[in-house]
């Protein structure tokens, strides 16, 4: 299932990658949707990228690697805000089940 992809945040990614034409849009909206599900998958599925936050950050940083051939190297690299994003989002979700069994 591919997400369709905001033009705000697909022109955000373009500017942390520094591309200023629009050849390449299509490749860098695959690279974004590979980026999303991927973090989706190592970090939490609630995961929204709306914000300017952790995840968002680190889903820039995800197209970056990607981008320069480098995706290997991500998550070696970014393992400590992988992690501290995991514990967020899992203490997230413990206090959204307490809230709704109270």
């Amino acid at each position: 299932m591919t997400v369709d992809v905001p033009t705000a945040l697909l022109e955000e990614v373009k500017d942390y990658l520094q591309v200023t034409w629009n050849d390449e849009d299509s490749r860098i909206t695959r690279d974004i949707q590979r980026s999303m599900a991927n973090l989706q998958t190592l970090i939490s599925p609630s995961l929204t990228f709306t914000e300017e936050d952790d995840s968002r950050q680190l889903l820039l940083d995800c197209c970056r690697y990607i981008r320069n051939n480098s995706y290997e190297y991500f998550q070696p690299n970014f393992i400590e805000e992988i992690q501290s994003l995991q514990w967020k989002e899992a203490i997230k979700e413990c206090a959204n089940d307490a809230k709704s069994s109270a």
